[in-house]
């Protein structure tokens, strides 16, 4: 952890699961990087009270996992991952999520970020896109989609 920024990166460390005891001593920071690593579920993620970024890009991440317990989060990028769905992704607090280069097929269940303003889904297989609120920026690479009232 660098002390100046509170940042710990373990980033290209083969984690294949993520104990939440051994993050007890990183509850205090504000920007965590767990990219690039074999994780392909996080049951529990650890309380970080003061944690702003999270980065889970190029794991193998099926679903979101609970950011619930994560009062501060800002920012989390969940690209390049094998996600098939955005249920979990429910913070008060989040502005931006990445979640590029997944299997997401419909986009839904977001109204619960109502402070999000940066959608990043491009390059998913989206088929169908629910009503998001007008302050919702969401970046799109597809060739058609079906709205559904």
């Amino acid at each position: 952890m660098h002390k100046n920024d509170q940042t710990v990166d373990h980033s290209q460390h083969s984690i294949e699961t993520l104990d939440a005891q051994a993050y007890e001593k990183h509850k205090d920071c504000v920007k965590l990087n767990l990219s690039h690593n074999s994780l392909v579920v996080i049951d529990v993620m650890p309380n970080f009270g003061n944690l702003r970024f999270l980065d889970l890009k190029f794991n193998k991440l099926k679903c979101i996992p609970r950011i619930d317990g994560l009062p501060a989060l800002e920012a989390i990028d969940l690209s390049f991952n094998e996600i098939a769905s955005v249920d979990g992704l429910a913070s008060r607090s989040l502005t931006r999520a990445d979640l590029s280069f997944n299997k997401i097929v419909l986009l839904d269940g977001l109204d619960k970020n109502v402070n999000l303003v940066h959608l990043n889904v491009s390059h998913n297989c989206i088929s169908e896109v629910r009503p998001l609120s007008a302050k919702h920026n969401v970046s799109l690479s597809v060739g058609r989609v079906g709205l559904v009232e």
